[in-house]
């Protein structure tokens, strides 16, 4: 092959690649580059569960008094809890419905680059909206149980 090669253009060098190379290392990329947003993700994941775990130490130890008050008055631990919750809640549902359409855009454009074409499936994204109000929720109301769930006599002894 190099033979005709040289016959035709003698000035330039013949060098040729495998296309089967070419696309190994075309997904090689791809895969570290899978990798490392998967890692980036769970340290995204991490950082903000620890952050929501602070602000509702912090948020329960803030409003210890009312939670000890509104136990004498008769309120349950659940609703409570559901008192709680929900003010956490409504950034978490915000933050989703504004990120899930971005996502949805960055990850269209990022597979029509490939030769085989993917659709995207939109379950994927509420499978992830799901998940991360569920972290939250769950980091939230554990914290607001244990307040909850404390004896109001404590938290209402020093007035």
């Amino acid at each position: 092959m190099s033979s005709k090669w040289k016959e035709i253009n003698s000035t330039i060098p013949f060098e040729y690649i495998v296309l089967e190379d070419s696309l190994i290392k075309q997904y090689d990329r791809e895969a570290r580059l899978s990798n490392l947003l998967g890692l980036f993700a769970l340290l995204t994941l991490v950082i903000s569960s620890l952050g929501l775990l602070g602000l509702s130490i912090f948020m329960a130890e803030g409003r210890k008094k009312e939670i000890g008050i509104r136990k004498v008055m008769g309120a349950s631990s659940l609703s409570i809890v559901h008192q709680l919750t929900k003010d956490f809640l409504k950034p978490v549902i915000i933050a989703n419905l504004l990120a899930l359409p971005i996502g949805y855009y960055i990850m269209v454009s990022w597979l029509e680059q490939f030769a085989n074409k993917v659709q995207m499936q939109v379950g994927f994204f509420f499978l992830t909206a799901t998940i991360a109000i569920l972290i939250a929720w769950l980091t939230v109301a554990i914290q607001s149980y244990k307040a909850a769930s404390d004896n109001p006599v404590n938290s209402l002894k020093s007035e």
